[in-house]
């Protein structure tokens, strides 16, 4: 490996780390107290060293975004084109409850976000990005739905832009749950298996796009 490779990887490595601290932080701090410098010091960096790699916090939260919206892509675009639009639809859904298995603190970041109403700026750095990520993920998805109700498998009067988000937003509030279920399990009434939540919730959401009974199921 020559100089110039290997400086590119050691900066790809301490950007990496920088996001890492910033998820950290912003989900400590909450995404509008939070500062650069909180980032700094989680990282172990100066201040000067930090502003090389991102710009302001805005930059920082569409790289933290970038990041996950990325990592779902791909699992999105693994999903068999020769499959049913419901097949195709089942399997999105489990990727996604793999993923956020697999990255809660992550996740925890990004529901952080969602919900302090931050909105980074268009001007920032990273937003066409995230904006092309968006993009090709909800493009994906209204496909995968649209293909659904071709082919039989799903019911022909569905609105593919209203199932994606009725997909998206529900399985958002869903894990706020299920990733403060200890505080949530202290004040229920009765008892709640918060590790089927999400699944059952998948479960649901296939049910409600399934033909009507008159119809054959897939």
């Amino acid at each position: 490996m020559g100089v110039a490779e290997r400086r590119e990887r050691e900066r790809e490595q301490r950007r990496a780390r920088i996001i890492d601290a910033a998820e950290r932080v912003f989900f400590r701090l909450g995404p509008l107290a939070s500062t650069m410098d909180d980032v700094a010091v989680e990282a172990e960096l100066s201040k000067g060293t930090l502003y090389l790699y991102f710009k302001n916090k805005d930059d920082l939260y569409l790289a933290i975004a970038c990041r996950g919206l990325s990592r779902f892509v791909e699992r999105a675009k693994a999903v068999g084109d020769t499959d049913s639009g419901y097949e195709q639809l089942r399997r999105v859904l489990e990727a996604q409850h793999r993923s956020a298995l697999a990255h809660p603190e992550h996740l925890k970041t990004m529901l952080a976000w969602m919900a302090s109403g931050f909105t980074a700026s268009p001007d920032a750095p990273g937003y066409d990005e995230y904006l092309a990520l968006v993009t090709t993920l909800m493009g994906r998805l209204v496909a995968i739905v649209e293909r659904g109700t071709r082919d039989g498998s799903m019911r022909a009067d569905l609105d593919p832009v209203q199932v994606v988000m009725h997909c998206w937003g529900g399985s958002m509030g869903l894990w706020m749950l299920v990733l403060n279920r200890d505080a949530i399990a202290a004040r229920m009434p009765v008892p709640c298996d918060f590790d089927a939540l999400v699944p059952s919730y998948a479960e649901m959401i296939l049910r409600a796009v399934a033909p009507r009974p008159d119809k054959e199921a897939p």
